[in-house]
C-alpha cells in the first residue's frame, strides 16, 4: 500500500517485488488467494525458500534480473532500487534501463519514496536526516521544517528531472499534500514512452 496499491490490484498480473527483503507482498497475495506467482527479489539472502515453497524468490541485482524482457505487468519497489541501494548516477540508470527492459509496453514501475538515493546523497540529505533525527521524539523548529521542505522540494524536482531523462512518462503522487495523514505516500509512476 506504500505505493498507491492494494493487493486486489495485482490480480492476474506478472509482478515483480524489487529489493523485497522479508517477500511480504509474495506472502500476502499468495495467503489472501490473490496471486501466487509474485517475483521477490533481493540482492542480500534475507530469504529461503521453504521445503514445497513455490520458488518465486530470486537472489539477484536490480540492474542485473534475471527475467525475460517485457515479460512484467507491475514492478513495485517499495524499499529497494532505484530510490535505494544505488548510490551513482550509473548504477541508478543500470537499474532503470534493467527496468524499461523487462516491463511490457503497457506496464508499469512503482516506487516508494520521493528521491532517487543518488540525487540526494549529492543534495545534502545527511543535513536534513540530521535535522529529521534531532526531533524525532519533539518539535521542529519552524527554520528547520522550512529547510527540510526546502531540500525535499529540490531533490524531488531533480529526481524528476532524472526520470525524465531515462525516457519513462512519469507521475509523482504525494499524498502528504492533500492530507495530515501521517501514513500519506510519497512514490513515483513509471510507465514507458510509447
Amino acid at each position: 500500500n506504500r505505493v498507491g496499491l492494494e493487493l486486489e490490484d495485482l490480480k492476474d498480473k506478472d509482478v515483480v517485488d524489487l529489493g523485497a527483503f522479508e517477500c511480504q507482498i509474495e506472502k500476502a497475495a499468495r495467503e489472501q488467494g490473490i496471486n501466487d506467482s509474485v517475483v521477490s527479489i533481493e540482492r542480500r539472502d534475507y530469504f529461503v525458500a521453504k521445503d514445497g515453497e513455490k520458488k518465486t524468490r530470486v537472489l539477484a541485482e536490480g540492474q542485473d534480473m534475471p527475467l525475460k524482457d517485457s515479460s512484467v505487468d507491475l514492478l513495485i519497489s517499495h524499499a529497494g532500487p532505484p530510490l535505494a541501494g544505488t548510490k551513482t548516477e550509473d548504477e541508478t540508470m543500470d537499474v532503470l534501463r534493467d527496468v524499461e527492459r523487462v516491463l511490457r509496453s503497457d506496464g508499469e514501475a512503482r516506487f516508494f519514496g520521493n528521491s532517487i538515493l543518488h540525487i540526494a546523497l549529492e543534495n545534502r540529505t545527511p543535513e536534513v536526516l540530521r535535522i529529521a533525527e534531532k526531533h524525532k521524539d519533539d518539535d521542529i523548529t519552524l527554520v528547520e521544517a522550512e529547510t527540510l521542505n526546502r531540500y525535499r522540494e529540490i531533490i524531488t524536482a531533480k529526481s524528476r528531472e532524472f526520470l525524465e531523462k531515462c525516457g519513462f512518462d512519469i507521475e509523482f503522487v504525494d499524498d502528504n499534500d492533500k492530507t495530515d495523514d501521517e501514513n500519506a505516500k510519497r512514490y513515483w509512476i513509471l510507465r514507458k514512452r510509447k
